[in-house]
């Protein structure tokens, strides 16, 4: 596998319950190390938008020819709005990757669903994402799931692309420049 995997992340950044949208923003990475620049757009607090902004941003990005890969920082963005994982490497050609902090607690998440428009197809998206696999690394165990690559494949890229602590360089960049564009300066880890 080549080290200078070029890889986009994406995460969005801190919001409040009485906020209508929050920053999205994609990381270009090459390897670990080399950031070649950013992409940036908004999504709405639990909307149902997400999977179509990102699959418009990468698709109409001038670095589409050379990425290798996408991660996602978790499934949902802007609270509950779903990635529908599958339906954006299909559409962009590109593997994707998703990274979770932590197992998913799916009886909390089902009744927080209760309050949103359409839980069924939200909860059906977030199933449709597949199996959870797991990495164990000198940090923890980091958790992943795939759509258009095979899981030592994935494996291999995760751990091509982290530079320091347990998640992509991309994710981690991605984290803190979101959080400055909404807090004002970067904060919490990533």
């Amino acid at each position: 596998m080549k080290q200078l995997i070029r890889q986009i992340g994406f995460d969005d950044g801190f919001f409040r319950r009485s906020d209508k949208e929050t920053v999205l923003i994609g990381t270009v990475v090459r390897g670990n190390n080399l950031v070649e620049g950013f992409l940036f757009n908004r999504v709405l607090i639990d909307g149902d938008e997400v999977t179509d902004t990102l699959v418009k941003l990468i698709n109409e990005s001038k670095f589409k020819d050379t990425l290798r890969v996408i991660f996602s920082k978790g499934i949902t963005f802007g609270g509950f709005n779903v990635l529908d994982i599958k339906r954006l490497n299909k559409e962009t050609n590109l593997p994707v990757i998703v990274i979770l902090r932590k197992e998913p607690d799916m009886e909390k998440i089902e009744e927080a669903l209760t309050y949103t428009s359409n839980p069924e197809k939200r909860l059906s998206l977030m199933k449709r994402a597949g199996r959870i696999y797991s990495i164990e690394r000198p940090r923890g165990k980091l958790l992943f799931q795939k759509s258009g690559i095979k899981k030592k494949d994935a494996k291999e890229i995760i751990e091509i692309s982290i530079r320091t602590g347990n998640i992509p360089e991309s994710l981690r960049i991605s984290h803190l420049v979101a959080s400055a564009i909404k807090l004002g300066e970067s904060r919490r880890r990533a």
